[in-house]
Order: structure tokens, then C-alpha cells, then sequence
């Protein structure tokens, strides 16, 4: 199949297949929810990137189908939405709804900060972008490869197309991956523990992990926390704690740096407990195993 083929067959979007039925909802063989993509077996078996290069005022009237975990991104300005809602739109109006999220992100920031300077620069492109006073590269990055282009409307726009194959943590994330069974999954006592001693010669460091309750017997109170005369973290609710909390008002700011200080008056009261001591000991010691069987 020659490149014209492929561009013909591949990611255009028929103008009958963008109208919506009696139910107000469009076709299904063009799937907004990956959910229902991976279910029907309509995804590919590599990814796609979409790079659109608009340089006139009429290439943002393009319709585009960006599907549910595609990523949006201005190339130029490195500006980049992640995956979301699937939308079917025209160019200028994905670009609007970017300027509106970008106002309301640079409301939460002085002008005379670093993050605050930042956000003026791209509301500034973005308004050169709308007026198509310069040119910039509109990329859809679609791992299932569905999103589209809507065949007529995109007129004498330049489109760039590259294909890639999904690394472990997309396919993971798009429940593509085959479940291993217990049976496969299984090993011999034996046989395990060779395993594991390969492992360790391999390793060049042991880490392990824990739940946050492993510090409660120290007197470090755990989030879910259920003894209510050390609940520490009921007095402070969970969206006092966020960014855009703190940087909103002063008293916002003093309310979480008095959490942080009676917080920190606990931590230094703790003394360790059997469990923590046993954790310790045992990732020390398995990392002293570890490089015996290396040497």
C-alpha cells in the first residue's frame, strides 16, 4: 500500500460517519471510550501520531476525532493535554477550550512568579495561534490509533503521519496485556528460590515497600487512621492540602504550615517499632546477601 493509500484508507473520517443518529450519539464504529474500542476489538495494533501543520485560518476550521486517550499537543509552545473525554471538533474550538483552561490555571499565580510569566507567554501564543498570526503543529497522539480527521474539511493542510508500537506501561494501562494465570504464574519451592537468588545477584540495590500503617506503633498517625484520640488527620480535611489551595490566600497558607508544624512535633517524638526494626534489618541483610552472590 502506497502513501496515498494509506492516507485515504487510514485516518480519514468520512463526512457520513461524523452525523449523529435519532439517539444524538455518532456511529459506533468510531469509538470515543477506549473501553468499548478494546471490547469490539476496534483499536490497532500500533500506535499513531497525527501532526497537522496549520499555518492558515481556514486549516482551523479542520474537523478532528480525538478519541478518549489520545493526547492533544502544541508542539512549538510544548503545550500538552493529556487523555481525557473523547470530543469530535474543529480545530479553533479544542484550541478555545486550551486558552480557557490555561486563563483559569494562570489565575491561581502572580504574573511576577516564574509559573505566573509562564502561563502569559502561552496565553500569548495562543492568542497569535487563534488569530493565525504564526504557524504551529497540532499533534494527536492516539496509542489505539483512533483519531481521525474529518475528510473535507481539512482542505490543502499539511498532515504528517508516524506510527509506533505501544511500550509495556500503555498496554498495561489499556488493559491489553494477557492475564497470567496462577498456574503459569507458579513456581517450585526449589525452583523459587534459584530464582530469587538470580535476581538478588543481579540487583545492584533490595528496596522494599510497606503500608503507611508500618509507622502507627511509632506514633505516626496513618491517613486512615481509626483510634479518634490520634486521628491527626481529621482535623485537616484532604483538600486543604492541594496546590492550588495553598497558593490561593495567605490564610490558606498559614492554615497548612500550622499542619506541618504540629505534624513534625509527632514525627520527631517517634521511636522505632518492632516492625520497622525488622524491616530494616531485613533489607540490610539482603542486600549484604545480594553482594555475596554477585562476587
Amino acid at each position: 500500500m502506497n502513501q496515498q493509500e494509506l492516507r485515504e484508507k487510514d485516518f480519514y473520517l468520512e463526512e457520513e460517519d461524523c452525523e449523529q443518529d435519532e439517539y444524538g450519539e455518532y456511529p459506533v464504529s468510531y469509538y470515543f471510550d477506549f473501553h468499548d474500542a478494546i471490547a469490539a476489538g476496534h483499536y490497532a495494533k500500533k500506535g499513531r501520531k497525527l501532526q497537522l501543520h496549520i499555518c492558515k485560518p481556514e486549516h482551523l476550521h479542520t474537523v478532528v476525532l480525538k478519541s478518549d486517550v489520545a493526547v492533544l499537543s502544541i508542539l512549538e509552545c510544548e503545550l500538552e493535554e493529556g487523555a481525557g473525554t473523547g470530543r469530535l471538533s474543529d480545530i479553533r474550538t479544542l484550541l478555545e477550550e486550551m486558552e480557557a483552561r490555561l486563563r483559569t490555571s494562570a489565575s491561581l499565580f502572580s504574573e511576577n512568579t516564574l509559573h505566573g510569566a509562564r502561563f502569559q507567554v502561552l496565553l500569548k501564543k495562543m492568542s497569535q495561534y487563534l488569530n493565525s498570526e504564526v504557524p504551529f503543529t497540532l499533534q494527536l497522539d492516539d496509542p489505539l490509533s483512533n483519531s481521525f480527521i474529518r475528510r473535507g474539511t481539512e482542505g490543502d493542510i499539511q498532515v504528517d503521519v508516524s506510527y509506533y508500537e505501544r511500550n509495556w506501561q500503555q498496554n498495561h494501562e489499556l488493559r491489553l496485556l494477557t492475564p497470567i494465570s496462577e498456574e503459569e504464574n507458579y513456581l517450585p519451592p526449589e525452583e523459587a528460590v534459584n530464582k530469587l537468588a538470580e535476581l538478588l545477584r543481579k540487583a545492584k540495590k533490595v528496596a522494599g515497600f510497606t503500608g503507611a500503617g508500618i509507622s502507627d506503633e511509632s506514633g505516626i498517625p496513618a491517613f486512615r487512621q481509626t483510634n479518634q484520640e490520634k486521628d491527626f488527620w481529621s482535623q485537616y480535611a484532604p483538600e486543604t492540602r492541594t496546590l492550588q489551595n495553598f497558593l490561593s490566600s495567605e490564610e490558606n497558607r498559614v492554615y497548612y504550615w500550622t499542619m506541618k508544624t504540629e505534624f513534625y512535633e509527632i514525627v520527631q517524638q517517634a521511636k522505632p517499632n518492632p516492625a520497622l526494626t525488622f524491616s530494616s534489618f531485613f533489607l540490610n541483610k539482603t542486600n549484604f546477601w545480594a553482594s555475596l552472590l554477585r562476587t
